[in-house]
């Protein structure tokens, strides 16, 4: 009796998908974005960040799926096998700008710090604050030193504009931006 070896399908977890009317595979796991930027598709976001779980609030990164009840969204959809996406429809390109309208349309366009906007030298005040907190002095001075090669002096003889204007006052009391200027710049001349 002859005995007849049949070749086994390797078992996969390997979808197939298309992807503005190209074929594509995908991992089972895979988000929308995760598969259109492996194939070069670029899908805005701004929310995104890979290090969290996806939660796709701004939703900049909308895609049309074959099927769906409406738009959704590409950072926070995993990937079915068989899906059909496009993300370049003009009417995913309408809701992508309104719903970057609508964020903007509540930003007062102070990303700018007003304590760096005071400073006379242009030091990243809320920068090298932000390092000190972290502990991480080194880089703290570095950034001082990038407008202000004398972070110890100034840190004594600076009038302050930076703490009037701090946004802390108007929820208890205005940081210390001149001390701190001054506490790391005697580390630095301490460190070595």
């Amino acid at each position: 009796m002859a005995v007849v070896k049949q070749k086994m399908k390797p078992k996969t977890d390997m979808l197939k998908i298309e992807l503005n009317g190209k074929q594509v595979e995908a991992k089972k796991s895979q988000t929308i974005l995760d598969v259109a930027k492996e194939n070069g598709v670029d899908i805005p976001t701004l929310c995104h960040d890979p290090r969290i779980k996806p939660y796709g609030s701004c939703r900049v990164c909308l895609v049309e799926v074959e099927g769906a009840r409406g738009p959704l969204v590409a950072c926070a959809t995993e990937v079915a096998d068989g899906m059909k996406v496009n993300t370049e429809t003009k009417e995913i390109k309408e809701l992508r700008k309104l719903s970057l309208e609508l964020l903007i349309s509540n930003h007062w366009a102070d990303c700018l710090g007003p304590c760096v906007k005071s400073c006379p030298a242009g030091t990243d005040a809320q920068g090298y604050v932000g390092l000190i907190a972290q502990g991480r002095f080194h880089e703290a001075v570095k950034l001082i030193k990038e407008t202000n090669p004398f972070p110890a002096t100034i840190g004594r003889i600076c009038t302050r504009p930076c703490e009037d204007t701090c946004r802390r006052n108007l929820v208890d009391e205005k940081v210390s931006i001149c001390w701190l200027k001054r506490f790391v710049g005697d580390y630095d001349l301490n460190s070595d």
